[in-house]
């Protein structure tokens, strides 16, 4: 599935409308993927080109002045980026006139980092080592080490043996202190053995949905991805979508991710059948030349 783009339905733009100034850009991106398929994920950049093409602008540009221009030149060496973009904020001598009012600019870390890359202020090893030992001296940071790390210091929860997670769309199964795939380890543990060369996809195209009627086995390299095989998911899909619409009439909106997954899932493969074919047509013309 390589090489698709992505598919912008009204849905996806009429939240992104309704959303934008409001959400933060990872927000934005969390929300849109939460209901896409593993194929038709979305990149940030891809997010913010078409919130471009749509007129959505975050703020106005403001340029930075000569006299914080002069600053970071003299104080780059000294200071971090993170706190040089802090001491830039408090002297607000970038700033832009809007109707009569000053609107300054709010600098980051990123924005200093930029900044220094264009003008040519590279730090050198020996500068980099005296800014962290000083930051570790005032703010009493420590770096992480092979014994200290997120999950030692309980910032990131481990995830339990035995246990279940969702990563990137797939259901993943922690077995001796390692992640395999729900899905392969389910069918080599209770349904048959998986041989050599072999793989687990899903009949509807669906990669959470791991119940053993959804399971099949087949060769990696056996076109899991195939014409056939997208025809026959989409037609499970609507099959799931128009159960799901039964069983579930008066339920809560829990229920509604499921739901969009299954949608998203339809209009995904319809999409790549539709290329697919028009391709060939494509093809086909220029051979007739």
């Amino acid at each position: 599935m390589k090489g698709v783009t992505e598919i912008w339905d009204k849905i996806d733009l009429m939240f992104i409308y309704e959303n934008f100034g409001k959400m933060t850009w990872a927000q934005l991106l969390a929300v849109i993927n939460a209901i896409r398929p593993v194929s038709g994920q979305v990149k940030l950049s891809s997010l913010r080109h078409q919130c471009m093409r749509m007129g959505l602008i975050h703020k106005i540009q403001i340029r930075w002045s000569a006299e914080d221009i002069t600053y970071l030149k003299e104080n780059y060496r000294k200071y971090g980026d993170t706190e040089l973009a802090q001491h830039l904020n408090k002297r607000k001598n970038t700033f832009r006139l809007i109707d009569g009012v000053k609107v300054y600019r709010q600098f980051t870390k990123k924005h200093v980092e930029k900044k220094r890359n264009l003008l040519g202020l590279i730090r050198t090893r020996e500068e980099g080592r005296a800014i962290f030992h000083r930051n570790v001296k005032i703010f009493n940071r420590h770096c992480f080490t092979s014994g200290d790390n997120l999950w030692t210091r309980g910032w990131r929860k481990s995830i339990p043996e035995n246990e279940t997670v969702v990563r990137k769309g797939v259901r993943y199964i922690k077995i001796n202190g390692k992640l395999t795939p729900f899905a392969r380890y389910f069918y080599h543990n209770f349904i048959a053995p998986i041989p050599a060369g072999h793989a687990i996809y899903h009949l509807d195209g669906d990669r959470l949905n791991d119940v053993p009627e959804n399971l099949a086995l087949a060769t990696s390299r056996g076109g899991l991805h195939s014409n056939e095989r997208l025809i026959t998911a989409i037609s499970l899909l609507k099959i799931r979508e128009k159960s799901i619409l039964e069983k579930y009439q008066n339920a809560d909106n829990n229920l509604a991710a499921e739901l969009n997954r299954v949608r998203a899932l339809q209009r995904n493969f319809s999409h790549i059948l539709d290329k697919r074919e028009e391709k060939k047509v494509n093809n086909a013309k220029k051979g007739t030349k």
